[in-house]
Formats: C-alpha cells, structure tokens, sequence
C-alpha cells in the first residue's frame, strides 16, 4: 500500500470516526438520550463521515502535506 493510502487511510478513519462520536455525544448530552450510539442512523453517519474523510479530507490534507514538503526541499 502506498504512502499516500496509509495517510489517508489512517488520518480520514480517525477524523471520521471522531466527527461521528463528537456529533451523536452532542446530540445525546442535549437530548439526554445516550442511546443514539446504538441506532441505525450512528452507524450510517459513522460510515458517511468516513468515507467523506478518507477520499476527500485526508486527500486535500495529503496535498498540503506534499506541497508543504515540495517547499521544504527547495
């Protein structure tokens, strides 16, 4: 696999997932419904944020990442 799928692999599963749990807790602590975790709709919204975060987040964040290096070695 390359460097460029470990990155965006790893980096857009952790900003997904964590945008997914940060939202659903939102929801749960204001609608004190800490159930919300275990429903159809987290897990579509788990899912949606990851796939959001690996193909097109962690891809820009990639290109800064590269740009940022290409600058650096000049």
């Amino acid at each position: 696999m390359s460097d460029r799928w470990k990155f965006q692999l790893s980096w857009g599963l952790l900003w997904g997932t964590f945008m997914a749990i940060g939202m659903t807790a939102f929801n749960a602590f204001e609608n004190e419904n800490w159930h919300l975790f275990l429903t159809y709709n987290f897990l579509l919204r788990l899912a949606i944020f990851n796939f959001i975060s690996i193909f097109f987040v962690a891809y820009f964040a990639w290109k800064d990442r590269e740009k940022e290096h290409r600058h650096h070695d000049k």
